[in-house]
């Protein structure tokens, strides 16, 4: 079954740009599917790609904790886990990509549980997965972000992606600054965009020095306030 727009709950473009006193704010948009900008404590994040904590019903639309749902499954296959776990530490392998290669299992007889909300759906990560599409509000919603913006930070990603980097070329062709804070050539340079700034550098250390060097003058500023 095709995906759905109506899927997709409408967001407010206008709310997450700017303030109620008309002035700009912080954006974030992130390709990160773990939520790990929430778990930094940002706020007001675009999650590009989706957010692989949460599954969508593909005949509704309604969501779901992945985590709970999990659990759903262990209960109502708890018999069909024990049998496939049987053996398991004495045949488990690991791949070159790291995963586990267990002995095969019969999967015919898994228990899959239906969406609760419309009792035929099924589950899908709510997250865009190669040859699927950004949905349109979500789009929107970083061009605006993108057009109201006087300066782009990129950290860490190549942009080898069409979804990020049409909104950097957007920014380019606009005549806004971009900083690219990664390792290794990104779209922007092999594409030959105008307006770039490259930093050559890991991700990391970068940010922490700079985290660093703010408080530093924080304190600095506070200091003399404090002197005169």
């Amino acid at each position: 079954m095709p995906d759905k727009p109506e899927f997709y709950e409408p967001e407010e473009v206008n709310d997450y740009y700017m303030t109620s006193s008309g002035k700009r704010r912080l954006a974030i948009v992130t390709q990160n599917v773990d939520s790990l900008h929430e778990r930094a404590g940002s706020k007001e994040v675009v999650h590009l790609h989706g957010r692989g904590g949460l599954l969508k019903c593909m005949q509704c639309g309604k969501k779901h904790d992945r985590n709970e749902f999990h659990r759903e499954l262990e209960e109502q296959n708890a018999l069909w886990l024990a049998q496939a776990k049987e053996g398991y530490e004495e045949s488990t392998e690991m791949r070159p990509d790291g995963d586990a290669q267990v002995h095969a299992v019969d999967y015919n007889h898994v228990h899959v549980p239906n969406c609760p909300h419309c009792g035929t759906g099924f589950y899908k990560p709510d997250v865009v997965f190669f040859g699927d599409t950004v949905p349109k509000n979500r789009v929107a919603l970083c061009q605006g972000a993108v057009a109201e913006a006087d300066g782009i930070l990129v950290v860490g990603s190549s942009l080898a992606v069409h979804s990020a980097f049409r909104h950097i070329r957007a920014a380019s062709s606009k005549g806004t600054p971009v900083a690219i804070l990664n390792v290794g050539e990104t779209r922007a340079e092999m594409e030959g965009l105008d307006h770039i700034l490259k930093i050559e550098a890991p991700a990391s250390d970068t940010l922490n020095l700079c985290v660093q060097k703010f408080i530093e003058e924080e304190a600095s500023s506070v200091e003399a306030a404090v002197n005169r």
